[in-house]
């Protein structure tokens, strides 16, 4: 049997499937809208703040102050914890049409591993 019509993707180059959930951007603009609001801005406000609250009560330039900034909360995990926010709201999307899916097949042991 021919590869290609085995695998319906073998054809397809890889830059497309790569990008190819970058279209849920395109798709649904409301839900990415929402999702880009509520997870990056309203997550960094924290961050946001603490760079403002910090610029103003210095006297270093922007450039210095953003550095030393930058490199402070690198240091104390403020980033890795962003990325980890980042990564449940993408798996709290994912658990929500789990179970607003109509099928029931394997609805609860799907819903107990994303729990894990």
């Amino acid at each position: 049997m021919d590869a290609n019509k085995e695998n319906p993707r073998s054809n397809i180059p890889l830059w497309k499937i790569a990008f190819a959930p970058l279209d849920v951007i395109k798709k649904r603009k409301s839900a990415f809208l929402i999702w880009f609001i509520f997870t990056i801005i309203a997550g960094q406000i924290g961050i946001i703040v603490d760079f403002a609250i910090g610029f103003n009560t210095t006297n270093q330039s922007i450039f210095d102050f953003a550095g030393e900034f930058l490199y402070k909360n690198s240091r104390i995990g403020n980033f890795y914890i962003i990325g980890i926010a980042i990564c449940a709201s993408m798996l709290a999307n994912i658990f929500t049409e789990i179970v607003a899916d109509d099928k029931i097949k394997f609805r609860v042991h799907k819903v107990f591993v994303l729990i894990l």
